[in-house]
């Protein structure tokens, strides 16, 4: 709920974006749990932990909200464990 009031509030604001904070745990990250073998687990899926169920929620809330056409509202969601610096190869943003 937190998520849709704090989208909520930016678009009611005039807000142009806003970057909510998820993890790579919003998708399975190929870790295993459960007693589930890596061979056996699929990499990529639905998460399998309270965690990253959380995650996954809060970025599909946040595509919902994105996706109303009354709202100008962009949406971002960073997984921590993928922003990565110029030197390690990945392209940064730059307005």
């Amino acid at each position: 709920m937190a998520t849709k009031h704090v989208l909520k509030a930016a678009d009611s604001l005039g807000l142009e974006s806003v970057c909510l904070p998820s993890s790579i745990n919003a998708i399975r990250n190929g870790m295993p749990t459960c007693g589930i073998s890596q061979s056996t687990k699929p990499i990529r899926g639905p998460p399998d932990d309270p965690y990253g169920i959380a995650k996954h929620a809060m970025e599909v809330t946040a595509d919902g909200v994105g996706c109303r056409p009354s709202t100008d509202l962009i949406i971002v969601s960073l997984r921590y464990p993928w922003v990565r610096t110029d030197e390690e190869g990945t392209v940064q943003i730059r307005y």
